[in-house]
Protein backbone atom coordinates (compact mmCIF):
# COMPACT_ATOMS: atom_id res chain seq x y z
CA UNK A 1 0.00 0.00 0.00
CA UNK A 2 2.81 2.26 0.84
CA UNK A 3 4.14 2.17 -2.64
CA UNK A 4 1.11 2.70 -4.10
CA UNK A 5 0.13 5.97 -2.00
CA UNK A 6 3.96 6.98 -3.00
CA UNK A 7 3.20 6.76 -6.82
CA UNK A 8 5.12 3.47 -7.28
CA UNK A 9 4.39 -0.01 -8.31
CA UNK A 10 5.02 -2.63 -5.12
CA UNK A 11 7.67 -5.37 -5.96
CA UNK A 12 6.09 -8.54 -7.42
CA UNK A 13 6.69 -10.54 -4.38
CA UNK A 14 5.06 -7.84 -2.37
CA UNK A 15 2.19 -7.17 -4.75
CA UNK A 16 1.16 -10.67 -5.16
CA UNK A 17 1.18 -11.68 -1.16
CA UNK A 18 -1.16 -8.81 -1.12
CA UNK A 19 -3.59 -9.12 -3.89
CA UNK A 20 -3.60 -12.91 -3.34
CA UNK A 21 -2.77 -13.57 -0.06
CA UNK A 22 -2.20 -17.28 1.08
CA UNK A 23 -4.09 -18.81 4.12
CA UNK A 24 -1.53 -20.17 7.02
CA UNK A 25 -4.23 -23.35 7.78
CA UNK A 26 -2.27 -26.26 7.57
CA UNK A 27 1.22 -24.59 9.15
CA UNK A 28 -1.27 -23.17 12.23
CA UNK A 29 -2.37 -27.03 12.59
CA UNK A 30 1.00 -27.64 12.96
CA UNK A 31 1.84 -25.44 15.19
CA UNK A 32 -0.89 -26.20 17.47
CA UNK A 33 0.45 -29.81 17.40
CA UNK A 34 3.99 -28.53 18.44
CA UNK A 35 2.36 -26.53 21.63
CA UNK A 36 1.33 -23.48 20.24
CA UNK A 37 -0.94 -21.46 23.42
CA UNK A 38 -2.48 -19.06 21.17
CA UNK A 39 -2.47 -17.62 17.37
CA UNK A 40 -3.92 -14.77 15.77
CA UNK A 41 -4.49 -13.46 12.48
CA UNK A 42 -2.27 -9.90 12.01
CA UNK A 43 -4.56 -8.04 9.36
CA UNK A 44 -5.11 -5.09 12.45
CA UNK A 45 -1.69 -4.93 13.18
CA UNK A 46 1.05 -7.16 15.13
CA UNK A 47 1.07 -4.78 18.33
CA UNK A 48 -2.90 -3.91 18.26
CA UNK A 49 -3.35 -7.91 17.70
CA UNK A 50 -0.70 -9.07 19.88
CA UNK A 51 -2.77 -7.06 22.39
CA UNK A 52 -5.84 -8.74 21.99
CA UNK A 53 -3.51 -12.36 23.00
CA UNK A 54 -2.00 -10.41 26.03
CA UNK A 55 -5.84 -8.65 27.63
CA UNK A 56 -7.11 -12.35 27.09
CA UNK A 57 -4.36 -14.39 28.15
CA UNK A 58 -3.12 -11.76 30.82
CA UNK A 59 0.35 -11.79 30.43
CA UNK A 60 2.76 -9.50 29.00
CA UNK A 61 4.16 -9.69 25.39
CA UNK A 62 7.53 -8.07 25.33
CA UNK A 63 8.41 -7.64 21.58
CA UNK A 64 12.11 -6.67 19.83
CA UNK A 65 10.70 -4.49 17.04
CA UNK A 66 14.11 -4.97 15.73
CA UNK A 67 13.90 -8.56 14.87
CA UNK A 68 9.95 -8.05 13.36
CA UNK A 69 9.97 -8.77 9.72
CA UNK A 70 9.10 -6.40 6.94
CA UNK A 71 9.37 -5.69 3.42
CA UNK A 72 11.88 -3.06 2.17
CA UNK A 73 10.71 0.76 2.46
CA UNK A 74 9.53 -0.22 6.00
CA UNK A 75 10.65 0.87 9.16
CA UNK A 76 10.34 -2.63 11.98
CA UNK A 77 8.15 -0.26 13.67
CA UNK A 78 5.97 0.65 10.77
CA UNK A 79 5.90 -2.90 10.46
CA UNK A 80 4.54 -3.91 13.96
CA UNK A 81 2.13 -1.43 13.60
CA UNK A 82 0.94 -1.48 10.07
CA UNK A 83 -1.93 -4.48 9.06
CA UNK A 84 -3.01 -6.37 6.14
CA UNK A 85 -0.08 -8.48 6.34
CA UNK A 86 -2.34 -11.80 6.21
CA UNK A 87 -0.13 -13.33 8.85
CA UNK A 88 -0.44 -15.40 11.75
CA UNK A 89 1.42 -14.48 15.13
CA UNK A 90 1.64 -17.67 17.77
CA UNK A 91 2.72 -17.76 20.97
CA UNK A 92 4.58 -21.16 21.95
CA UNK A 93 7.22 -23.10 23.45
CA UNK A 94 10.70 -23.72 21.75
CA UNK A 95 9.53 -25.14 18.06
CA UNK A 96 11.88 -26.73 15.76
CA UNK A 97 12.16 -23.79 12.86
CA UNK A 98 14.05 -25.81 10.84
CA UNK A 99 11.90 -28.73 10.46
CA UNK A 100 9.03 -26.61 10.44
CA UNK A 101 10.36 -24.47 7.60
CA UNK A 102 10.86 -28.36 6.04
CA UNK A 103 7.64 -29.27 5.98
CA UNK A 104 5.49 -26.11 5.35
CA UNK A 105 8.40 -23.94 3.33
CA UNK A 106 7.53 -21.22 5.85
CA UNK A 107 10.13 -19.43 7.80
CA UNK A 108 9.36 -18.52 11.59
CA UNK A 109 10.22 -15.70 13.60
CA UNK A 110 10.80 -14.98 16.97
CA UNK A 111 10.30 -11.83 17.75
CA UNK A 112 9.59 -12.13 21.30
CA UNK A 113 8.43 -13.93 24.50
CA UNK A 114 5.55 -13.48 27.63
CA UNK A 115 6.88 -12.24 30.57
CA UNK A 116 5.70 -11.40 33.92
CA UNK A 117 4.24 -8.06 33.96
CA UNK A 118 0.88 -6.46 33.50
CA UNK A 119 -0.90 -7.32 30.84
CA UNK A 120 -0.10 -6.01 27.82
CA UNK A 121 2.24 -5.87 24.93
CA UNK A 122 6.09 -4.19 25.56
CA UNK A 123 7.84 -3.02 22.94
CA UNK A 124 11.86 -2.75 22.78
CA UNK A 125 14.12 -1.35 20.24
CA UNK A 126 17.95 -1.59 20.34
CA UNK A 127 17.46 -2.95 23.95
CA UNK A 128 15.37 -0.52 25.44
CA UNK A 129 11.51 0.05 26.04
CA UNK A 130 9.70 2.20 23.68
CA UNK A 131 6.15 3.48 23.38
CA UNK A 132 3.58 1.53 21.04
CA UNK A 133 2.33 3.43 17.76
CA UNK A 134 -1.44 2.83 18.37
CA UNK A 135 -2.73 -0.06 16.31
CA UNK A 136 -6.03 0.15 14.49
CA UNK A 137 -9.12 0.26 15.88
CA UNK A 138 -12.28 -1.32 14.09
CA UNK A 139 -14.65 1.03 17.05
CA UNK A 140 -12.32 4.56 16.70
CA UNK A 141 -14.43 7.46 15.98
CA UNK A 142 -13.26 8.90 12.76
Amino acid sequence: MRAWRAGREPNARDRARFANPIPRIEPAIGLAQRGATSAIDISDGLIGDLGHIAAASKVCIEIDVDRIPHVEGVSSIEAANSGEEYEVVVTAPEVDVGQFLEEFGLDLTDIGRVVAGSPGVDLRQNGKKIAPPPGFDHFRDK
